[in-house]
């Protein structure tokens, strides 16, 4: 069995390296992008088992990410997250079709036992 394919969007370079860092230890392929744009070049060249994308970004957002990414991949489990409350940008629809939205600083161990069930 392949390892499984997991997108970090985050513009946080630091948070973007470190999760790829901790993912590819315990065995993932993850592979950072620091805007929405990058993370949909990326989405068109390749599938990925799940993306996990912060909310709050210059330029295309997190949920706007999460809008076009579904019209490209419409089964992927999307995990948004954010350090600051989601306010007016995470509608009802979108709140019901992502995994979870998770407040940063996260449990890692949470987010490693939901890829460990994809």
């Amino acid at each position: 069995m392949s390892a499984k394919q997991v997108l970090i969007v985050d513009d946080d370079q630091r948070m973007t390296y470190t999760l790829t860092d901790i993912l590819a230890a315990k065995g993932y392929l993850a592979h950072p992008a620091h805007t929405g744009e990058e993370a949909l070049q990326l989405a068109r060249q390749k599938s990925f088992d799940c993306v996990i994308s912060d909310i709050k970004m210059p330029g295309m957002n997190g949920v706007e990410l999460f809008q076009v990414y579904r019209q490209l991949h419409p089964d992927t489990p999307i995990i948004l997250m954010t350090a600051y409350a989601p306010g007016d940008l995470l509608t009802s629809e979108v709140s019901e079709k992502v995994v979870a939205v998770l407040r940063k600083p996260f449990d890692i161990d949470l987010v490693l036992t939901f890829l460990s069930a994809l």
